[in-house]
């Protein structure tokens, strides 16, 4: 029993190391990311300027969808 215990905190331990990982993995590829966009931007101010749009414009399309269908959900209960 003492084995079996040892043997999860390991795992878990281990596996807390690798989200920290790829947390920091994930944070590095939006720090590029950024690196780029802001070298877009200022090189090509139009083209920076239509990638952000088009982001904005997904990501207000989505919460639109949800919000509309959450108001339609609790209004007349789909």
């Amino acid at each position: 029993m003492r084995t079996d215990q040892e043997a999860l905190e390991s795992f878990i331990e281990k596996m807390k190391a690798e989200a920290k990982e790829l947390g920091l993995d994930i944070e590095e590829k939006l720090d590029e990311a950024k690196d780029k966009w802001a070298e877009t931007a200022v090189s090509d101010p139009n083209t920076a300027r239509r990638q952000l749009r088009a982001f904005w414009g997904i990501v207000g399309t989505v919460a639109g969808a949800l919000i509309g269908l959450g108001v339609g959900y609790l209004m007349w209960g789909f």
